[in-house]
């Protein structure tokens, strides 16, 4: 049996193969640029539909004053 020997940076991964080495810079930085890119699309699906909301309450409110108006008028 051989004796265990720490792994140095090159071999580290060498089982898993090259494009899929955690200890790879370059695939670090692309799979963090993905994140960020996934985040980034997240984020901007979310502030859409805040905004979207934010207007259809906008619109739910003229709607409601105008029908109290209009009920105030009603009654006079």
């Amino acid at each position: 049996m051989k004796p265990a020997r720490p792994l140095d940076g090159r071999n580290k991964c060498s089982h898993l193969g090259k494009l899929s080495c955690p200890a790879s810079p370059f695939m670090f930085r692309r799979l963090e640029y993905e994140q960020n890119r996934d985040m980034n699309s997240r984020i901007q699906e979310l502030e859409a539909s805040l905004g979207s909301l934010d207007k259809d309450l906008k619109h739910g409110h003229h709607r409601e004053a105008a029908a109290k108006l209009a009920a105030e008028n009603a009654t006079e």
